[in-house]
């Protein structure tokens, strides 16, 4: 769907609309710049992995243009978030658990920092102290204060899918850095624009989502662009997806689920990416979910045990520590 100024929603065919998209990437002008912007709440590691490769790639194509504008990408996360993991980088050297909570024994130290939107943090601390692990919890807005030397064991609990985003290679920026200077902007997940400031002044914003969000509803000056996203049932392949308990899950897609003409959230990237330049697209090819594993694994080998992943219920448990 695309709505030019204040006029409402019109259809617009899957062509023209990567079209538009790989139009404003590729823009040459001296003030063209764009952003993308990524929820990773409820997005699958394939997906993270695939948007962090048309990221690089497109900005490989600006260096060899010499182009000075680099392009905005960044992680759409809340404040506390990006304290959290910006303190565990600090503290640790990576911005996420130290270890599983499976792995901990009777006995051993833990410090358990939250941002404070968990709600199964609790459950998780009373479990650890009923097997006899020694707990010390610790909210995001303290993690900046030292964190005890004695304690051997961190566990970092953030948003649902933080974590992923990194180990795919996507970055989280220490600060939110607002978007009002860009020309256009690519939003991907449900609520990509819930903590992006500025957003309402890009003359071109394109939503990459399963689900409607308000902020999709607002004009903008040009134009803004509606990109329907298969939800994770009906991923060809299925999906898999990183907790901050450092566990890969498995899930498969869901047979006999209903099509339609929503894309992968993996796959539109590919189709901007192709009309931008001919070898992004060739490079960022995939048929499904199996294929971008075995890229995921050749690129990232603490991530190998996704080849593995076939059948629902499947999961491993991630070698500590991830980036």
């Amino acid at each position: 769907m695309i709505r030019r100024g204040s006029d409402g929603f019109h259809p617009i065919s899957w062509a023209d609309a990567t079209n538009l998209a790989a139009a404003r990437f590729r823009d040459e002008r001296a003030e063209a710049r764009w952003g993308l912007r990524v929820d990773p709440h409820g997005l699958d590691l394939e997906t993270l992995f695939q948007l962090a490769r048309f990221a690089d790639r497109m900005e490989r194509r600006r260096e060899r243009r010499e182009s000075t504008e680099v392009p905005l990408i960044d992680l759409a996360v809340p404040a506390g978030e990006r304290t959290l993991r910006r303190a565990a980088r600090a503290a640790l050297g990576h911005a996420s658990s130290s270890a599983s909570s499976v792995e901990l024994s009777p006995g051993d130290r833990a410090l358990l920092v939250s941002d404070g939107d968990q709600p199964l943090f609790g459950e998780v601390v009373a479990s650890l102290e009923a097997r006899g692990v020694l707990v010390e919890r610790r909210r995001a807005d303290h993690a900046e204060e030292r964190w005890p030397s004695e304690v051997r064991h961190t566990l970092v609990f953030g948003r649902s899918g933080t974590v992923g985003a990194l180990a795919a290679g996507l970055p989280l920026q220490d600060l939110a850095t607002p978007v009002t200077k860009l020309s256009a902007l690519y939003l991907v997940g449900d609520l990509a624009a819930r903590w992006t400031t500025g957003w309402e002044s890009v003359p071109v914003r394109v939503h990459q989502a399963s689900f409607l969000d308000p902020t999709m509803l607002t004009p903008a000056p040009e134009a803004v662009l509606l990109l329907p996203a298969s939800p994770n049932a009906d991923l060809p392949g299925g999906g898999s997806h990183l907790s901050d308990d450092l566990i890969v899950r498995y899930s498969a897609q869901v047979v006999g689920s209903p099509g339609s003409d929503a894309k992968p959230h993996w796959e539109s990237p590919v189709l901007i990416g192709a009309l931008a330049d001919t070898d992004i697209g060739d490079a960022l090819a995939a048929h499904d979910s199996t294929a971008l594993r075995s890229a995921l694994a050749a690129s990232r080998p603490g991530l190998a045990g996704v080849l593995g992943l076939s059948a629902p219920a499947d999961s491993f448990r991630l070698p500590a520590p991830v980036p």
